[in-house]
């Protein structure tokens, strides 16, 4: 869902959902360079980085495919658990 969403209502929806996290947030984005089926209108083309910089804003820290993790839990995780490196992008699509 969030590839159709502005970035003003990403930026709540992720304070919001940052703000309650006590555990992981299953976070499902298609990026502009994705290859998908499905529909397009109103799809919001951003990059891998505009992504990792949206959920960065609120403390959200990749740690598995489409799985996010809050301040809370990452200073729990061990070494093999996260959080992931974030994705090179070298496309200038936001």
């Amino acid at each position: 869902m969030l590839p159709y969403v502005d970035d003003v209502e990403i930026d709540t929806a992720l304070a919001w959902i940052s703000g309650r996290l006590d555990g992981l947030a299953y976070l499902h984005a298609m990026t502009a360079t994705d290859d998908f089926s499905g529909d397009r209108v109103g799809f919001h083309r951003r990059s891998a980085n505009r992504y990792v910089q949206l959920f960065a804003a609120h403390g959200l820290r990749r740690v598995g495919p489409n799985l996010y993790a809050g301040p809370a839990v990452l200073a729990t995780l061990t070494a093999l658990e996260g959080p992931l490196e974030d994705p090179v992008d070298d496309t200038d699509v936001q």
